[in-house]
């Protein structure tokens, strides 16, 4: 979300304005915004994320392309995931 990129978590979110809104509140005032927060305070966004990630997995069925979904998977798990930008920095900066 602090890229300004639409991505999956942020789509879902918007199902739930109030949700929505105190994720980008959350991000604006700087905190860390991790798979915990989003499960205690957006409940509804986070469980439906999960949802769709786990609907998606079950249609990849090249082991190939699974691996890739299974590192997602567990670093879903870790905070780094929820703290580093993986957006490039020549992308942040234009």
């Amino acid at each position: 979300m602090t890229s300004g990129s639409p991505n999956l978590l942020d789509a879902v979110a918007g199902l739930w304005p109030d949700e929505l809104a105190a994720a980008r509140s959350a991000v604006a005032g700087g905190k860390v915004v991790t798979a915990q927060w989003w499960r205690e305070r957006c409940p509804q966004t986070y469980e439906r994320y999960l949802r769709e990630i786990a609907e998606h997995y079950d249609h990849v069925r090249a082991p190939a392309l699974r691996l890739p979904l299974n590192i997602y998977s567990a670093l879903l798990r870790t905070r780094r995931f929820w703290t580093v930008s993986t957006v490039r920095a020549s992308q942040r900066a234009g």
